[in-house]
């Protein structure tokens, strides 16, 4: 190979960088929910489900795959469907652009927490299309157990049920 074709490759290969780096630089998904209007229940699944409701404004179900308890807190994770249960279509959603950018996965992941057994469960914190665990942030802010989250926790903790 050349080294002007040696070049034109590697003038190529950073122009290709740079694109993708400011396409994803610029494309942001909505924010996290971190202040919720009282959504409360003792069933943890339909808090979740109203707050994705009214995020993305529209109606839906969700699929929960996965959930994790300790003491009095809830994890939750799971995807939106549509309220049929077909694929949800996120066209008339915040997340379009994410989702053109490849910044986008349909995975919800909730904190929620019952001080009381028999009572409501509180939902604290929404994450929903990032590609990115909130996890960490989560823990730091409320000291989380560790149980809880995956740290420091045998294998048969770190089950999801």
């Amino acid at each position: 190979m050349t080294v002007s074709a040696v070049l034109l490759k590697t003038m190529a290969a950073i122009c290709l960088c740079a694109t993708l780096t400011t396409c994803v630089k610029h494309t942001s998904l909505p924010e996290s929910n971190t202040a919720f209007e009282s959504v409360t229940s003792t069933d943890p699944d339909s808090v979740v489900e109203a707050a994705l409701t009214k995020k993305l404004q529209q109606p839906l179900s969700i699929n929960t795959t996965a959930r994790r308890e300790d003491q009095d807190w809830l994890l939750l994770a799971g995807s939106v469907n549509s309220s049929d249960g077909s694929q949800m279509n996120f066209a008339k959603t915040p997340y379009q652009e994410a989702i053109n950018a490849g910044a986008f996965d349909n995975v919800f992941i909730a904190l929620l927490r019952r001080p009381e057994r028999n009572k409501a469960y509180t939902l604290l914190e929404l994450s929903f299309g990032s590609t990115d665990s909130p996890m960490g942030q989560w823990q730091n802010k409320y000291s989380l157990p560790d149980t809880l989250t995956g740290n420091k926790a045998s294998s048969e903790q770190l089950q999801w049920q």
